[in-house]
């Protein structure tokens, strides 16, 4: 599962059919909220053409964003039967501006 939705990498150039992917999710103990990690490909070829995880000369950018608690990832949504940590990833993503206009890839 990815999204698939334009991208100005950090060069400034821009990646009109960019593939998002999560690479890393995890919860902070401190304070229970969600890390995530996103890399952003030129598009979806590029990625199936990597064999290995990515690397930052490989891609467009890495994102790092910190999810509030409390906000898609809940417990109750977790034990939802078909909602993984992956799924709820990718809700979240969905509700940021940027990703408002994303295609499921």
């Amino acid at each position: 599962m990815a999204l698939q939705v334009a991208a100005t990498g950090k060069d400034g150039g821009v990646h009109s059919s960019a593939y998002h992917r999560v690479i890393s999710a995890s919860q902070l103990i401190d304070d229970g909220n969600i890390s995530l990690r996103v890399a952003v490909y030129h598009d979806k070829a590029t990625r199936d053409a990597m064999n290995t995880a990515p690397m930052d000369n490989e891609v467009v950018e890495i994102l790092a964003l910190l999810v509030p608690v409390g906000s898609t990832f809940t417990e109750a949504a977790l034990k939802t039967v078909d909602v993984t940590l992956i799924s709820q990833c990718y809700a979240y993503l969905k509700t940021l501006p940027e990703y408002s206009s994303a295609t499921d890839v």
